[in-house]
């Protein structure tokens, strides 16, 4: 039981100062609107990119797509897998757009050419 207490309450001050760290980073970074935004799209498109990329390379080399209810088998299901492989393509292209234009709004923002 003693265990299990001290795991609680270093899980509690974890993200009690990870939390408090972002507040401070956002309340930060506040300040300055436009570079916030470009920066917040960037680096949230980065992360879900690599995400997605990773999740469509490993459907395609297994063949199965992971769904809610139930997974989606390329030979079971040829039509639903390969309509959700190009969803996720289409969802990539849209984020490669994003991390795109976040790219261009902190070069013209890194420039001044504002």
């Amino acid at each position: 039981m003693k265990e299990h207490l001290a795991r609680i309450a270093s899980t509690t001050l974890l993200c009690g100062g990870l939390g408090l760290g972002l507040y401070a980073a956002l309340a930060e970074a506040a300040r300055f609107p436009e570079l916030t935004s470009a920066l917040l799209g960037l680096v949230c498109s980065t992360g879900l990119l690599v995400l997605l990329a990773c999740e469509i390379a490993d459907a395609l080399r297994t063949g199965i797509v992971p769904s809610r209810p139930f997974p989606i088998d390329r030979d079971k299901e040829p039509a639903w897998f390969w309509g959700a492989v190009l969803f996720g393509c289409l969802c990539l292209l849209l984020l490669l757009w994003l991390f795109v234009y976040g790219t261009a709004r902190l070069a013209i923002l890194a420039t001044g050419d504002v």
